[in-house]
């Protein structure tokens, strides 16, 4: 499936119906007509005098910004691409008529302080993203660890984190990517990362270690196809997963989440987090337990999840099993909640009243 297909099928799993593009020769008098985020950024559409004159004669349509799979402005500009959009419309149609849907609860603060009246929905496309596609999968049970990390682009955060459980015995983990580790680009990018760490002995320390062979591993796959079933294996048949995001950098109100989270969640694993500031509080919001106190600095989160896991590395067998289970209370609890939030009943909730009555059961 082309990234254009997932795209729209997981946009129609987020709505709970099919959703056409818009090139169909005709719309519905009462349509949603939906643009992505990276459509405006590169300012690729062409429709806008055809939407603009679809609304302006059906008062019951409305054009909707999908911002939900990408980290979004805090605080939108009014040069931001986003706002620009809005404002092509906005004093043309109704306020009813405009909607932003995002995952982060400060854009869309910013959004409705911007414009007054404007109808939002706070969605996570990857949390939908995972509930599709987790549906297709068929795993198989296989002999594991007792910790999976599963680490493609290379960031300082990860390469703290691979470091510090370099002596863990019971990880199956990849890190890196095949081309993109010993090559001269890929030691730049490495360089750059390792000096957010601000910690030149540390950095020297993980740069030796870098050098080991065997330390970078790869998946026999692409681990960002969301269909790759080596990735979901992998995390099924290991007990406790260990996540970096996508996004460790900026102090958020509201972190960014993505699949790498709901994946481990949605085969009821019990998960580690790091992510940016806030990114416990974020999930907690979400209706998610989290493993570990929060720490709005990912290094210290870091810190506190190797001291964890080494915890529970060093238990007995007994002493593990008896661990696991009361971590699978809480893997049932997300399993559940995750199995909730991602109906479309449940999402419209988060929705103002206009848009979402286009999100159906």
């Amino acid at each position: 499936m082309n990234p254009r297909e997932q795209e729209r099928s997981t946009i129609s799993h987020l709505f709970g119906h099919s959703v056409h593009t818009r090139a169909v020769r005709k719309w519905h008098p009462v349509s949603a007509l939906v643009y992505d985020m990276y459509e405006i950024e590169r300012d690729t559409y062409t429709d806008f005098k055809r939407t603009l004159k679809h609304l302006q004669a059906h008062k019951d349509s409305i054009v909707v910004l999908n911002l939900t799979h990408e980290s979004v402005s805090a605080n939108p500009s009014p040069d931001d691409a986003i706002c620009k959009f809005i404002d092509k419309f906005w004093q043309r149609v109704q306020p009813h008529q405009v909607g932003v849907m995002c995952s982060q609860t400060d854009s869309l603060e910013a959004v409705r302080k911007r414009y007054p009246g404007i109808e939002t929905c706070c969605a996570n496309f990857w949390e939908s993203h995972t509930a599709l596609h987790r549906q297709k999968q068929s795993l198989s049970l296989r002999s594991g660890q007792r910790f999976v990390s599963l680490n493609r682009r290379y960031t300082h955060i990860r390469a703290l984190l691979m470091y510090s459980l370099r002596n863990l015995t019971q990880l199956e983990y990849s890190f890196g990517h095949r081309g993109y580790w010993d090559d001269a680009p890929a030691l730049t990018v490495q360089d750059q990362e390792l000096k957010l760490l601000q910690d030149p002995q540390l950095t020297n320390a993980i740069k030796k270690w870098q050098q080991v062979r065997g330390v970078f591993r790869e998946l026999p796959c692409d681990i960002t196809d969301i269909d790759e079933p080596v990735v979901w294996d992998s995390i099924y048949n290991n007990d406790i997963s260990i996540v970096v995001e996508s996004r460790t950098a900026k102090h958020r109100a509201s972190a960014f989440v993505t699949e790498k989270t709901f994946r481990p969640v949605s085969l009821a694993k019990p998960v580690f987090v790091i992510g940016q500031y806030n990114i416990a509080p974020t999930l907690q919001h979400m209706g998610y337990q989290t493993l570990i106190p929060h720490s709005a600095d990912p290094v210290q989160q870091v810190y506190a999840t190797v001291a964890e896991v080494t915890r529970i590395a060093n238990m007995d067998l007994p002493q593990y099993r008896n661990h696991l289970n009361n971590l699978q209370e809480v893997a049932q609890h997300n399993l559940h909640n995750f199995n909730k939030r991602t109906t479309p009943t449940e999402r419209a909730k988060n929705c103002t009243p206009h848009l979402a009555k286009f999100f159906h059961a």
